[in-house]
C-alpha cells in the first residue's frame, strides 16, 4: 500500500470514497463507471468514521472483484494519514489494512474541485439518509456525549428553572441559567435571593421575631 498527496487522471481502476453523514463508493474502470454502493452509519458517527468505512468498503470491494493495480482516491487527509501510520491502533483502521491484498495506491484530492469520481461519491454519500437500513452501527465516543451533555443540560436547568414554584424573586433578576458565576457579594446575595438578616426570613426558617428593635 502506498499514498500519495497528488493524483492526476489516469486510466485503469480508480475509486474514489466520500463520506458525510453516510458514505459511498464509484468505481471508474478506464474513466467509465463501473459500480457504486452506499452505506449507512448509525445516528452519532462522525465524517472521520464515514471517510474511514468508506475506505474500509472499497477494499472489502477490491477483495472480493480480486482486482489489481487499483487507485483509491479520497479528500480526507487524516483518514489517509490514519490508514499510513504504522501506530495506528483503531481496530477499524487495521481491518481495512488487512482487507488488501493487491498493489493498491492511496490518493488525496481537494475537495470540491471539479472531479468528476470525486464529486459522484460526494453525492452518493449525502442521498444515503434516505436509506432505510443501516450497516454500521457505532457507538459514541466519549467528546461526542460530553458535547451533547454542554447542550442538554443548560437546556433542562432552563426548563426546570422556569417550572419551579420557589424562586420568584430571584427570577426577576436573572430569568436565564448560566454556569459562570454572576455574583460574589454576600450582602447583595442575599437581597437578590431574599434569604440572609431579613425578618422574614429568620421568622420562617429560625422562628425569631421579625419585628425590629
Amino acid at each position: 500500500m502506498k499514498t500519495h498527496t497528488q493524483w492526476k487522471c489516469v486510466d485503469g481502476d480508480n475509486i474514489f470514497t466520500d463520506g458525510v453523514d453516510g458514505c459511498a463508493f464509484v468505481h471508474f474502470r478506464d474513466g467509465i463507471e463501473v459500480e457504486s454502493r452506499k452505506i449507512k452509519l448509525s445516528d452519532g458517527s462522525t465524517v472521520f468514521m464515514a471517510k474511514v468505512v468508506a475506505r474500509k468498503e472499497a477494499a472489502q470491494y477490491i477483495r472480493e472483484k480480486d482486482t489489481k493495480n487499483v487507485r483509491v482516491i479520497s479528500d480526507s487527509r487524516y483518514a489517509l494519514m490514519a490508514l499510513n501510520s504504522p501506530t495506528e491502533k483503531r481496530r477499524i483502521i487495521y481491518s481495512i489494512k488487512e482487507r488488501i491484498n493487491c498493489n493498491i495506491d492511496l490518493y488525496w484530492v481537494k475537495a470540491h474541485q471539479g472531479i468528476i469520481g470525486n464529486e459522484e461519491a460526494d453525492t452518493l454519500a449525502k442521498e444515503v439518509t434516505r436509506l432505510e437500513r443501516t450497516d454500521y452501527f457505532f457507538s459514541k465516543s466519549c467528546l461526542q456525549i460530553r458535547n451533547e451533555a454542554k447542550i442538554k443540560i443548560p437546556t433542562r436547568w432552563q426548563e426546570k428553572w422556569k417550572s419551579l414554584k420557589n424562586g420568584k424573586w430571584t427570577r426577576r433578576f436573572f430569568d436565564e441559567v448560566n454556569f459562570n458565576r454572576v455574583l460574589g457579594n454576600f450582602y447583595e446575595n442575599q437581597i437578590y435571593t431574599t434569604h440572609g438578616v431579613f425578618g422574614t426570613y429568620q421568622e420562617r426558617f429560625f422562628h425569631k421575631n421579625p419585628i425590629c428593635d
